[in-house]
């Protein structure tokens, strides 16, 4: 079990869209975060469209959150790191 000790964890949007209206997902993902905070694992949300979203996630515990609320996608990367 030593082998488990990841440095992230990222919550899909599947748990976190609505999560501030969703009691269930409340309860699920309050309880993800509870345990990566006491295990020292950072946490990323993942698909925070709203203040509502946002709140809640920073109210328990997340740590990064990504989403159009925060920002929306940039242009498209290279798919190489050849500078050429």
């Amino acid at each position: 079990m030593n082998r488990l000790r990841p440095d992230y964890i990222k919550l899909d949007m599947e748990l976190t869209r609505d999560v501030d209206q969703d009691p269930y997902k409340a309860m699920v993902v309050s309880k993800l975060l509870e345990m990566a905070n006491e295990l020292g694992i950072e946490s990323i949300v993942e698909g925070i469209e709203t203040k509502g979203e946002f709140d809640w996630a920073r109210d328990h515990g997340a740590r990064y959150a990504q989403g159009y609320y925060i920002a929306r996608p940039g242009p498209t990367p290279r798919t190489s790191i050849d500078a050429s």
